[in-house]
């Protein structure tokens, strides 16, 4: 593997998806849009020579993750850690040990 783009997302069916949307949409309209992002994103990312990875948070077994993983071919990586920086090294170290 010569390069690798790791996109980082969080389940659209988990209950903490865009708070700061709270206010003015619904649970269910913030999962919609979290939704949207990721596969606007995988979409525009899909045409690029780089190996692609998606990391998931809660997991990676999420119905969502696995259907992105069918449609974008892109690695599913679990993001490990307390903060989002410790889970970036730990992504980065898997992409690491990927070669």
């Amino acid at each position: 593997m010569d390069s690798l783009l790791i996109v980082f997302a969080k389940s659209p069916h988990t209950r903490d998806v865009k708070t700061r949307l709270r206010p003015v949409l619904t649970l269910k309209e913030r999962g919609e849009l979290q939704r949207a992002f990721i596969v606007d994103t995988l979409s525009s990312i899909a045409s690029l020579s780089v190996t692609q990875a998606l990391a998931c948070t809660p997991g990676i077994d999420d119905p969502f993750f696995i259907q992105c993983q069918s449609d974008f071919h892109v690695a599913l990586i679990k993001q490990e850690g307390v903060d989002l920086g410790i889970r970036m090294k730990n992504a980065f170290r898997w992409g690491f040990a990927q070669g």
